[in-house]
């Protein structure tokens, strides 16, 4: 399973300075400098807390909507369906000819 890993580093040199590294597992990373995170808190409190708030929730509508499609599939294929969510979705992936969206826009 691919993740994304947030790393925050905090370099206490001139007054203060943050920098928060996206690093996929494909070697792939987004830099977001400090002047970045200083516009981003002009509206926010805290840009780190703001990042990961924004990725969880959109983590939840993704797995939200592969579940609610799963149970579906399911039902209409008379399959059973898991119990645990992690599996539900797991099932989703597994199933024939599956595509991410990548490789929906591929095809067009």
């Amino acid at each position: 399973m691919r993740k994304l890993i947030f790393v925050l580093f905090l370099i206490p040199s001139v007054s203060f300075c943050e920098t928060i590294t996206v690093t996929h597992s494909d070697g792939r990373s987004a830099i977001i400098d400090d002047s970045e995170i200083k516009i981003v808190e002009n509206d926010v409190i805290d840009a780190f807390e703001w990042l990961e708030g924004a990725w969880n929730g959109k983590v939840s509508s993704c797995e939200s909507r592969i579940i609610d499609q799963e149970v579906i599939k399911s039902i209409e294929n008379g399959e059973q369906i898991p119990i645990l969510k992690e599996d539900i979705v797991q099932k989703y992936f597994d199933r024939p000819g599956y595509k991410n969206r990548k490789d929906k826009e591929k095809e067009k």
